[in-house]
């Protein structure tokens, strides 16, 4: 998944069990390519690098999205995501450094 195109907004599409749905402006500004992931029923976090090149976080917690969370940092094209176990989250990401970044959740 890329850019979202000209007002850098973040695009959102799921699949509902039997189709497709249209897609939903998440909002935000997205400099770079997301990353996202689902670490538990109901829950999917996504991760991308904002205006400033900040670190962004969204998540759904099963009713809702939230956020527009700034973790800080600086992700220059794009995050990566992974989680090994509920709640525990990884993001990695190339710094202004040309350096792999990384933090967690604990």
């Amino acid at each position: 998944m890329g850019k979202s195109g000209e007002n850098m907004n973040l695009p959102h599409k799921w699949w509902d069990g039997s189709h497709w749905n249209g897609f939903e402006n998440l909002g935000g500004k997205v400099a770079g390519n997301p990353g996202a992931v689902s670490w538990g029923s109901n829950r999917i976090d996504v991760f991308y690098p904002g205006q400033y090149m900040h670190h962004m976080h969204k998540w759904w917690d099963g009713t809702r999205w939230n956020g527009e969370e700034d973790l800080g940092g600086m992700a220059m094209y794009g995050v990566g995501v992974c989680s090994w176990i509920g709640g525990h989250l990884v993001v990695f990401s190339d710094g202004t450094d040309s350096a792999l970044w990384h933090k967690w959740t604990v």
